[in-house]
């Protein structure tokens, strides 16, 4: 934990089993290398297409998961 902690944003969420505690992105394990692939299984989703402002590429979606982590 000590090797990540530089890396973690606000103190959202916690891992099983562990008292500290990540941001939702690191607790979730989610690497920033995921993010693109993340981006293409949105577009894959219902719900990405029933949004009320439409979304077309992944790089919309990209926005987002970046501004998150």
């Amino acid at each position: 934990m000590a090797a990540i902690r530089p890396f973690v944003g606000a103190p959202q969420a916690t891992l099983f089993g562990r008292a500290e505690r990540l941001d939702v992105m690191h607790a979730a394990l989610i690497n920033k290398g995921d993010l693109p692939r993340l981006a293409n299984y949105c577009m894959l989703d219902d719900w990405t297409f029933s949004n009320p402002r439409k979304i077309t590429p992944p790089n919309e979606i990209m926005e987002i998961l970046r501004s998150a982590w």
